[in-house]
């Protein structure tokens, strides 16, 4: 005799397989959540930096972006030092290194505002490709270029300016840059590796300490 479900069944069924799955993906999170998602890009110095924050030393490595349902977030997209100039925004992840996983300690989400700038004739390099400059933004309009920096001193500064110069020996772009904080994550854990504490700042705003079930809300 075969037996028939009823509609209700059915959904009911349904309804529990949709929850598995989003346990399944909550737990995988959990576990692995804050694990940057990189591939040989981990070891390349093109790619990351180290950082002191509050006197300790960290690992920071550079992204495009991040997803997660939940803290700790999951950093994708790695970018090299040259990439991130291509970009309005990027990220920096620090991560503790000394343990068997990637531990994530602070996410920081940057803006990089542009304009064009008029850069001095008699301090246009000859070499063809992109140049990088430290300014002194003091006296408000008055911009003063100071000397010529590595890409990867641009991490350090919040204004900077870059050129380009083709074959031709012609300045082709030349624009100010300004990096503004846009907010950021910091995450605190127990002796374990459990996840207690999400500091959450944005922008001007006074920092937000979530614990216990509100550490699992992203904002």
């Amino acid at each position: 005799m075969q037996v028939r479900r009823s509609e209700g069944t059915v959904v009911m069924q349904r309804c529990v397989y949709v929850l598995e799955i989003y346990l399944f993906v909550f737990i995988v999170l959990f576990i692995y959540g804050g694990t940057p998602v990189m591939g040989q890009e981990q070891n390349d110095t093109q790619y990351k930096t180290q950082k002191f924050i509050n006197g300790e030393k960290y690992d920071t490595y550079f992204f495009k972006t991040w997803y997660s349902y939940s803290h700790p977030i999951i950093p994708k997209g790695p970018i090299s030092y040259t990439e991130i100039q291509k970009y309005d925004a990027y990220n920096e992840a620090s991560y503790r290194t000394d343990l068997k996983e990637p531990q994530l300690i602070f996410f920081e989400q940057f803006l990089l505002q542009r304009e064009d700038f008029k850069f001095p004739d008699n301090l246009t390099p000859k070499q063809v490709g992109e140049h990088y400059f430290i300014v002194n933004t003091g006296d408000g309009d008055n911009i003063v270029v100071e000397k010529k920096i590595d890409v990867k001193e641009t991490i350090k500064h919040d204004n900077y300016v870059v050129i380009l110069v083709d074959q031709e020996g012609n300045l082709t772009k030349s624009e100010l840059v300004k990096k503004e904080f846009d907010y950021s994550f910091e995450y605190i854990y127990d002796e374990n590796g459990l996840l207690v504490k999400v500091i959450v700042k944005d922008g001007q705003k006074a920092p937000i300490q979530k614990t216990g079930k509100e550490i699992y809300k992203l904002f």
